[in-house]
């Protein structure tokens, strides 16, 4: 009997912008059949990040079987040469982009960062997951890593949705579920109405211009949007994402005008609360809390199995989550062969 010749893998670096394009498409038919969040590991989201960003440059590693796309490790390197890393800080989650339990390829994309580092001598991987191909990477390359510390130092509150959303209200208090339903009741009255933006009846450009408007509104000095290379690349990402519907976009309106907005990523089963607004004038009907219902129940609608409010123990998320997951940050220093 013969046996079957094992398929070599080959490793090819990119490290211009326009090198990581050309694979775009592949890129995400890889994504779609991984663990990974829709969103922050998309090609739109690492080319908008690095294009807004003059202090890094691209090198994302690709593995290949004969000439199929298998894994992608999409680091950039810091202009001072020490560190490799994710592209952004606005990624909640990152991973190695690997199809479902293909671990022992996202354990080599990682050995061979580790191990043929160029332009960089460490390797710092942040917004990490326990669960993630990352941590599943390191725990086979090296068992005494101390993972469990590692990746408990940020708490992401999520809601692992009931079997339908009237199930999901009778998990709240009576308080939640009256302040809730008085406040649709006012919503109603007063003629405001919560919609889903659709790709085909808003033009994309304008998301990143309402959300800025709205969210600066909100947060004032507060937000980290004030820094221009954030607002830049928000400008660069939301049309691409908003027309792949990887990421949606649910609007409090006022005569049609918006005057809240939510924005969801979309994750592997997930629908994941990124960051939102609304103007000073409606902030009386409680936009916040109408928003994340119609939030909660898109979620329902598309039969997923979380929503989840993504990093930091804000108040107003633990009274909406049932769960808890953790995050936290990898570095790794480079060997040399």
């Amino acid at each position: 009997m013969k046996t079957a010749t094992p398929v070599t893998i080959y490793y090819q670096v990119l490290t211009e912008v326009s090198e990581v394009a050309t694979i775009s498409s592949e890129w995400t038919a890889l994504l779609m059949h991984s663990t990974c969040n829709r969103a922050f590991s998309s090609p739109e989201w690492f080319l908008a990040a690095c294009k807004v960003t003059p202090s890094i440059s691209p090198y994302v590693i690709v593995a290949r079987r004969d000439t199929s796309i298998v894994g992608i490790l999409p680091l950039a390197v810091k202009s001072n040469g020490e560190d490799a890393l994710f592209p952004t800080p606005l990624s909640d989650y990152n991973d190695i982009i690997v199809s479902y339990n293909d671990i022992f390829v996202a354990a080599e994309l990682l050995d061979y960062a580790i191990s043929n580092p160029r332009g960089y001598h460490k390797i710092v991987l942040e917004g990490i997951r326990k669960e993630s191909n990352c941590a599943r990477a390191v725990k086979l390359l090296a068992p005494d890593y101390n993972l469990e510390q590692a990746l408990h130092k940020e708490s992401c509150p999520y809601l692992l949705l009931p079997t339908t959303y009237d199930e999901y209200l009778t998990t709240r208090s009576a308080n939640f579920r009256g302040s809730l339903k008085r406040k649709q009741k006012r919503a109603r009255e007063n003629n405001i109405i919560i919609s889903q933006l659709e790709p085909n009846h808003f033009p994309a450009h304008q998301i990143a211009e309402n959300f800025l408007f709205l969210h600066l509104s909100r947060m004032g000095s507060r937000s980290c949007f004030n820094v221009l290379d954030h607002q830049a690349f928000v400008k660069e990402v939301f049309p691409a994402l908003f027309m792949a519907k990887k990421m949606h976009v649910l609007t409090l309106l006022v005569k049609e005008k918006i005057l809240g907005i939510h924005l969801c990523m979309m994750g592997d089963n997930s629908l994941c609360f990124w960051n939102g607004g609304f103007a000073q004038e409606v902030e009386c009907y409680a936009p916040g809390k109408l928003l994340m219902d119609a939030a909660i129940k898109s979620a329902y609608a598309m039969g997923l199995e979380e929503y989840d409010l993504l990093h930091g123990t804000e108040s107003y998320k633990i009274k909406w989550a049932n769960t808890l997951r953790y995050i936290g940050k990898i570095e790794l220093t480079c060997t040399y062969t």
